[in-house]
């Protein structure tokens, strides 16, 4: 190990500075030798076993290039004058990670002699450079982040002085920075509505505590707003007050719109349980009805509500109603009111408006609340449709009850009413697609195939019989060929229609190609089943199927299989039909060829 020798007499400072990890060195001025401590070696990664014997190497290894200048420069001032300047230096350890460090020095001087050594000390000062410049960045970003603030902030010391404020809260006094940083008191706009703001902070720091709490300032340019103070006590690690942080947040806007932010949010909660119904039975009778209950329920000073139907301007009805007697509804829709004006002034002037005089008898507006109760105002709000026109109207018997507020929360009610009537719509007409046959109103053969999963399933556990029928209209090409598309449709439906007044509701029927239809039956005789539908052939074998003037008689082929007799397998009970139907297709086609004119 390469050290600086230091004399005999000096252990015990040896040892202290081995304890303190403080590297020592030493420079022999003559020979440019350089001694370092094994703390050195460990602070740049040097292995012990490699020497370093001169101070111009050392320099060259392992400063950093922007300060190898200075080290030499501090070198030869010391040879010269005999003072060591104290510097912090970047070195650069054997794995290139930059230590900082601060070296220390003094010469030594024999006696009778000139200047024969340097020695000095290096303190790793690397964890303190990094905690200090992580301390700026954070300081730097606080500021930037606070300065960026839309909300004016103070602090203040223990002894009530300003000592910091962000450009906000300049601004919201209308004071120069630098005439509020070191005052206990800048402008009495904060000591006059807060109730001796000064005085307070004192009180809040002689008892940290804490305070938020509401009132008014008044603005340089004389204005008045609300806003909220929160001061905050702010404590060292010995938990003693050295300040105070405050707050000031404007919720002027706040407070003009917390009456409307409550209605939306009312309503908007009214409207998310709507969307629930969109699925139900009766679908656009329950959402007029809910629709409007809770609108009537959810809007402040709202009495009573109706829904208007003016679809026919010669025949205006109420559809819907909350807050009136049925007999009162009955009497208006018995009067078969007419006004021409509703389509053409809502066509027009589509927004939802504020209706307050119901004098004139010739007005729409009296003729659409014409019910017997009068209200002092009310709200119409027009809904435009492709088949359907309607006023909603929400009534009050306060006068002067609706606002433009208001009038803004009808809108939204206005365009959520159209986006449940279209959801609804779609949810009726995607479920029917999804699931049936338009033409024949017959399930289609995706609903059908888990139809018939959960009818063998059911058979299954009640060992019961279930009879799967397979149905083949003879000739639709023909018929199409013959008379046209149209009466090949007519000619599905004749036989879908038959096949729903000659069986029983519970049994299952579905479209599964253009000429083909499959039916389940529960059955407990087959025979007895094949029977009647051999009836059901030659009944509908024998009704004419009208067509313009053009009648003819259609027939069709049908094959049975029965679970679980034939099989258990679904497809195989279906292929089992199928082959037993083209059976009695060619038996039929032998017996009698289809014909087709009467």
């Amino acid at each position: 190990m390469n050290s600086f020798m230091i004399p005999n007499h000096d252990i015990f400072l040896d040892s202290t500075i081995t304890i303190s990890n403080i590297g020592t060195w030493g420079i022999d001025i003559v020979t440019r030798k350089l001694n370092i401590s094994k703390e050195i070696y460990s602070i740049l990664n040097i292995k012990e076993d490699e020497s370093i014997n001169d101070i111009d190497q050392f320099i060259k290894s392992y400063v950093a290039p922007e300060f190898q200048r200075k080290m030499s420069s501090a070198i030869k001032l010391a040879i010269r004058s005999g003072k060591f300047s104290n510097n912090e230096y970047e070195l650069i350890s054997t794995d290139k990670i930059s230590k900082w460090v601060i070296i220390k020095g003094t010469s030594v001087v024999e006696e009778g002699s000139s200047i024969t050594k340097l020695i000095g000390s290096l303190i790793d000062v690397t964890e303190l450079k990094r905690k200090s410049k992580l301390i700026e960045e954070r300081t730097s970003f606080l500021d930037t982040v606070i300065q960026s603030m839309i909300n004016p902030l103070y602090y203040k010391d223990d002894k009530g002085l300003y000592q910091y404020c962000n450009d906000a809260f300049c601004q919201l006094i209308g004071v120069d920075k630098k005439d509020i940083i070191g005052k206990s008191s800048i402008t009495p706009l904060l000591d006059d509505v807060t109730d001796n703001h000064s005085q307070t902070d004192a009180q809040l720091m002689k008892s940290k505590s804490n305070q938020v709490f509401e009132t008014k300032i008044k603005l340089p340019d004389g204005m008045l707003r609300d806003v909220v103070f929160h001061k905050s006590i702010h404590l060292n690690s010995e938990k003693q007050v050295i300040g105070l942080i405050g707050v000031i947040i404007d919720i002027t806007s706040q407070k003009n719109y917390e009456k409307h932010i409550l209605k939306e949010s009312i309503i908007k909660d009214s409207i998310l349980r709507l969307y629930t119904l969109v699925s139900s039975e009766e679908i656009e009778i329950n959402l007029m009805k809910s629709f409007l209950s809770e609108m009537v329920l959810s809007l402040e000073d709202v009495n009573s509500g109706k829904i208007i139907d003016f679809t026919s301007p010669d025949n205006v009805k109420i559809i819907a109603y909350e807050g009136y007697e049925n007999s009162d509804i009955e009497n208006f829709n018995s009067k078969n009111i007419s006004c021409s004006l509703i389509d053409i002034e809502f066509k027009r002037n589509s927004s939802p408006r504020i209706v307050s005089d119901f004098k004139s008898k010739k007005s729409c507006d009296y003729i659409v609340t014409n019910t017997g109760i009068y209200p002092e105002t009310s709200i119409l709000i027009p809904i435009i449709l492709d088949d359907v026109n309607l006023i909603i109207s929400l009534e009050s018997n306060k006068k002067g009850a609706f606002s433009q507020d208001d009038i803004i929360i009808s809108k939204y009610i206005q365009t959520e009413f159209l986006s449940l009537h279209m959801i609804s719509e779609l949810n009726r007409k995607t479920y029917a697609l999804s699931r049936y046959d338009s033409l024949t109103g017959f399930m289609n053969r995706g609903f059908f195939n888990s139809v018939l999963d959960s009818r063998i399933e059911l058979a299954k556990r009640n060992k019961e019989l279930l009879a799967i029928v397979l149905f083949d209209l003879d000739g639709l090409k023909i018929v199409n060929d013959t008379y046209g598309h149209e009466a090949g449709d007519l000619y599905i439906r004749a036989f879908s229609n038959q096949i729903y007044s000659f069986f029983r509701k519970s049994d299952n029927f579905a479209r599964i190609g253009g000429d083909e239809f499959i039916g389940i039956f529960s059955t407990t005789d087959a025979d007895s089943l094949q029977s009647k539908i051999k009836i059901f052939k030659e009944t509908f074998s024998l009704t004419p199927i009208n067509y313009s003037s053009k009648p003819f008689r259609g027939r069709f082929s049908f094959g049975i299989s029965i679970y679980p007799n034939d099989s258990l397998s679904t497809d195989f009970l279906i292929k089992i039909a199928d082959d037993r139907m083209y059976i009695d297709k060619k038996a039929t086609e032998k017996e009698e060829p289809i014909k087709y004119h009467l």
